[in-house]
């Protein structure tokens, strides 16, 4: 087959559809397909081609406004490519045009992956915009879409709340599993194949920020975006600090030895609203980049953007990991955190209710209360309990996210597209 991904960026701009995109994008080729990637050019793109090989990363420039992904070289492109089946990544964006004509025009399959952007929360952020991009293109996309991809049973009933009666498949994201090797961890290459063959310590050293070692970590690495829920974050951490401790079932008061990392790229500006909301709540808070702080003593580090092996110290360095948000599609981050065998907070939007049931993460709404309550949980939690949460975390990763066995649905499903036949077992066709 020749299959061709269509997303408005494919660089680390995307966030956590770059890694999913391109190691489904790499896992097909080796499954005998002819792949290649279109996006439109950022300031990461030329830095971040290298990682899509050896499958082509082929990027056209933006015309006006960033936010409408209008490039109509992309176009002439994918029809110079010619491919069985278009993947388009994304919606709302001139991205969904290009993919809604060329689909008419030769008549063959485009599956649409809204990642996300058909929940409740999602459709309602900037909806004014949405209804626009909905009137001028993206209903027609969404309606003569040969299949939407879900990425959880959550997803797919978002899809037909929405309206749309297209078959649906639910195909979730994978993650490339590390070797962790410990005193308390298993060793994943012997209970999974798919594991890297780079071996990563658990005692590896320290991240070098100011004061890293005063406490225990619990880390959030994403987008600063509003959606991500971390305003009631920093409010219940607050309330946790001003408490002055925990109080145990036997009412005695322990402190509480940890140290929130936030990592991630800013957006709207909200990582300044953060550092303005965390000074407001007394809370002593330390930016790593500014060369002139000082963090002994800070509670809260903002560490920045985190990409590759950086953010692999993050996972390493850190004892526990949150993802409070209000929306999610499947987070590539709480797979990650998992694969490194981190336990996870996080909210029922996070779509990874196998992680309840596996009981490696603990469920927090994305209100104050409940986010406090699953802290002061995590905190009193011992030493073995998290390592045990995080292992269990680790086999639920290795179970059933790696990119091998979504790639082999990717196929199925793309071969479905082209000739028809039976559907795959992830289709639903209801």
């Amino acid at each position: 087959m020749r299959i061709a991904f269509l997303s408005a960026s494919l660089s680390r701009k995307s966030g956590g559809l770059f890694d999913a995109n391109r190691r489904v994008a790499q896992e097909l080729l080796k499954l005998g397909n002819c792949v290649q990637a279109f996006g439109i050019t950022d300031d990461q793109s030329v830095t971040d081609r290298a990682d899509w090989l050896p499958v082509g990363a082929n990027v056209v420039k933006n015309y006006g406004p960033k936010q409408l992904g209008y490039a109509p070289k992309l176009a002439t492109m994918i029809s110079d490519f010619s491919p069985d089946v278009l993947h388009s990544h994304g919606l709302w964006l001139g991205t969904s045009a290009i993919a809604n004509t060329w689909g008419r025009k030769t008549g063959r399959p485009v599956i649409l992956h809204p990642h996300g952007m058909l929940d409740p929360w999602a459709v309602n952020n900037s909806a004014w915009k949405k209804r626009i991009a909905g009137w001028l293109f993206e209903s027609s996309n969404l309606r003569r879409a040969t299949c939407i991809r879900a990425l959880c049973d959550s997803e797919a009933e978002s899809i037909r709340r929405f309206g749309l009666k297209n078959p649906i498949a639910i195909i979730p994201n994978g993650i490339d599993l590390p070797v962790v090797v410990g005193k308390e961890n298993v060793r994943i290459e012997e209970a999974c194949p798919h594991a890297k063959d780079s071996t990563l310590s658990d005692d590896c050293s320290q991240q070098k920020h100011d004061g890293a070692s005063r406490s225990k970590k619990l880390l959030y690495l994403g987008r600063i975006h509003p959606k991500k829920g971390l305003v009631n974050l920093l409010r219940a951490w607050s309330e946790i600090e001003r408490s002055g401790g925990l109080t145990t079932e036997k009412g005695t008061t322990i402190r509480v030895p940890w140290t929130l990392w936030i990592a991630g790229w800013d957006e709207v500006g909200h990582e300044n609203d953060l550092k303005q909301l965390a000074t407001e709540l007394g809370i002593h808070w330390c930016d790593v980049r500014d060369g002139n702080s000082k963090s002994e003593s800070a509670s809260v580090l903002f560490l920045g953007p985190q990409f590759k092996n950086d953010k692999v110290r993050c996972y390493e360095n850190c004892d526990a990991f949150v993802l409070p948000s209000f929306s999610e599609g499947l987070p590539m981050v709480v797979l990650e955190a998992w694969a490194y065998g981190k336990p996870a907070l996080m909210t029922p939007h996070c779509n990874l209710p196998e992680g309840f049931a596996q009981e490696s993460a603990i469920r927090i709404e994305a209100t104050v209360e409940s986010i406090g309550g699953g802290l002061s949980t995590l905190m009193k939690h011992s030493d073995d309990d998290r390592i045990a949460m995080g292992n269990r975390g680790r086999e639920l990763v290795c179970q059933k996210f790696t990119w091998p066995e979504v790639a082999k649905q990717v196929h199925d499903l793309s071969l479905w597209a082209i000739h028809g036949g039976a559907p795959p077992e992830c289709l639903r066709l209801d």
